[in-house]
């Protein structure tokens, strides 16, 4: 009897996108409660994770620096 094959292995395209950015990592950082507050008050009304918008809110705050 021949061995049945399990699976046929990875097809192109498939699994989660990488992302533009890169590699991410999780950085612990402590912010006054109202700020935490207004941040996922601001996420959920956008749709977007929090995580998301503090990455787009520290791009621009170095950006301004780098000027």
């Amino acid at each position: 009897m021949a061995k049945k094959a399990q699976h046929g292995g990875a097809r192109d395209g498939a699994g989660r996108p990488p992302k533009q950015d890169g590699k991410t990592v999780v950085v612990s950082v402590s912010v006054p409660e109202g700020l935490a507050q207004d941040l996922a008050g601001y996420a959920e009304a956008q749709g977007l994770s929090k995580s998301a918008v503090v990455t787009e809110a520290l791009k621009g705050f170095l950006a301004r620096k780098k000027r």
